[in-house]
């Protein structure tokens, strides 16, 4: 398994490499001619690419986009949490208001229930006092 995955990366790298080469596999080995000249394009350019990036930094960029991934990550749990808690409290607050919001209605209904038993007892006092006034004209033009 070793062996193997050894050889594969060898065999990688050499045809990564933009170097002059020729190869014969086999299931069990590689014969490789290897030249000290890069591949040229039909213009006789020489077609240089990228080296590979060796798996140590590969390694190193994957555990530092895994440990901002794990901090952005707890920052969201953070936010979330924070958010739990506003949500908790938005909630608290609305019921309280809508409590305060009842009670107020309520005195309102009960302030003008007693304004109008007020208007009403004045105006039955006025119709009570125009009654008498009417009786007692009444009487009086009989009298004459």
């Amino acid at each position: 398994m070793l062996a193997t995955r050894t050889f594969e990366n060898i065999l990688d790298q050499i045809q990564s490499s933009s170097l002059n080469f020729q190869m014969q596999l086999s299931p069990f080995s590689a014969t490789i001619s290897l030249k000290k000249s890069f591949v040229k394009n039909k213009a006789g350019i020489p077609l240089v690419l990228t080296p590979p990036t060796s798996p140590s930094v590969l390694c190193q960029a994957l555990l530092k986009k895994n440990s901002d991934l794990e901090s952005a990550v707890k920052s969201l749990k953070s936010d979330y949490e924070n958010s739990l808690i506003d949500c908790a409290n938005a909630h608290e607050t609305i019921t309280k208001l809508e409590t305060k919001l009842e009670e107020s209605v309520l005195k309102n209904i009960e302030v003008k229930k007693e304004q109008r038993e007020e208007v009403y007892e004045a105006l039955q006092n006025e119709l009570l006092e125009k009654s008498e006034h009417i009786e007692h004209l009444t009487m009086n033009n009989f009298e004459l």
